[in-house]
């Protein structure tokens, strides 16, 4: 049966992380999205697929109003299944709230070590997208 999944996918595809300070293009999202889409990551080490989730766990950390305001974070949860260690997490209807850019951020730690990776980029919200829930 087929099924809507691959439209969930806010960037198209997983987002391939395997640098600190690697690049993320802005991703645009719809404030009438509810729980409607996700960000993925696969993790590579120098390119190599990291092939276990055990250990590492994964945030979706995000801010309406950078540099003025803390922003919030959700767990991402290991995808099962997959090859290449996996995260998913929907966009919580908070990061939607507002129309303009919003601040998005990966946080990844493995064991004692905290934020191995904290990719930034932008989430666009239009605003002739924003709409009344």
């Amino acid at each position: 049966m087929a099924t809507l999944d691959s439209f969930r996918e806010a960037a198209g595809e997983p987002i391939q992380l395997d640098l600190a300070n690697g690049y993320i293009a802005d991703v645009r999202l719809n404030s009438g999205d509810v729980n409607g889409r996700t960000i993925t990551v696969e993790l590579t080490d120098n390119g190599t697929p990291i092939t276990t989730t055990d250990g590492i766990t994964c945030a979706l950390a995000y801010n309406t109003s950078p540099g003025s305001d803390l922003g919030d974070r959700v767990t991402m949860n290991a995808v099962s299944g997959a090859a290449t260690a996996t995260f998913r997490a929907a966009v919580p209807r908070k990061a939607l709230a507002k129309p303009g850019r919003i601040l998005l951020g990966i946080e990844i730690s493995s064991g004692t070590a905290s934020s191995l990776v904290a990719m930034n980029t932008a989430m666009r919200v239009p605003s002739e997208m924003t709409r009344e829930a």
